[in-house]
């Protein structure tokens, strides 16, 4: 016969199914993101080397031919600049190698220009951080007279509680109000006036030094941007400028 125990074992038998239940579904939903994920990369590589198997057969063919006619052209080319080819060489490295410095002053001017931009970030966050506590001071008196109301609301409360003979309320709104005295500081007017004069100055300061900062990188921003232009142009126009400094090479004069 069946009794209250077996209820209550059939109902932990039944919540250890549930969770394993739970457990399972939500391993099985793991498992099926899991897949969802594969698949998308398998997809994306499938579609990337689709029709690759073709194409790189004749890509390696194009380029033995190619290889093969450079082969049979050097040596008739270097016969027929027997007399120039070092010089030729030697013109061709340091035409790259110019090109190559070019290259660095570009990365130096970007570099530059990344520095001014962060240099010019930083000092608007200080002019902003400085102006914002400028205001904060410029709103103190407001700001003392809403702690002063809420001071006032909690003495009135400490009045209320020992009319109504209250101890417990009372005690704790004398240390409530304690507190908040504490945090309260008047300064004196000609104290607080130098130090808006003071707080002002700062925020001028910084403001200026951001607006000089912010001069400087759009300078060095430009300066990059100009550089780089005339590295792309270099480069796109090197083989023709090459090839013009090339063919005004002429031959040693034999002594």
């Amino acid at each position: 016969m069946q009794d209250a125990n077996d209820v209550d074992k059939l109902k932990a038998e039944l919540k250890k199914t549930q969770d394993d239940i739970t457990g399972l579904n939500q391993k099985a939903s793991g498992i099926q993101a899991e897949i969802k994920t594969l698949e998308a990369k398998l997809a994306d590589i499938q579609k990337a080397t689709d029709g690759y198997d073709k194409s790189s057969a004749e890509m390696q063919q194009q380029l033995d031919d190619a290889e093969k006619a450079i082969g049979r052209k050097r040596t008739i080319a270097e016969c027929a600049v027997e007399e120039l080819k070092d010089l030729i060489d030697k013109q061709i490295a340091d035409f790259d190698k110019a090109l190559e410095d070019q290259a660095k002053a570009v990365k130096t001017a970007a570099d530059s220009a990344t520095q001014a931009a962060a240099a010019a970030e930083n000092a608007t966050k200080d002019w902003q951080t400085k102006q914002s506590a400028y205001a904060d001071l410029k709103n103190q008196p407001q700001t003392l007279a809403a702690k002063l109301k809420d001071l006032k609301s909690l003495v009135d409360e400490i009045a209320k509680a020992e009319m109504q003979d209250d101890p417990v309320t009372m005690y704790f709104y004398v240390s409530e109000a304690a507190t908040q005295a504490k945090l309260i500081s008047i300064p004196k007017p000609a104290d607080y006036t130098k130090e808006l004069i003071a707080q002002q100055a700062d925020a001028e300061a910084a403001k200026a030094a951001a607006e000089t900062k912010k001069a400087d990188s759009d300078k060095a921003a430009t300066a990059a941007a100009d550089a780089k232009k005339a590295l792309d142009a270099a480069l796109a126009s090197r083989r023709a400028d090459l090839l013009k400094v090339l063919h005004e090479i002429k031959a040693p004069v034999a002594v």
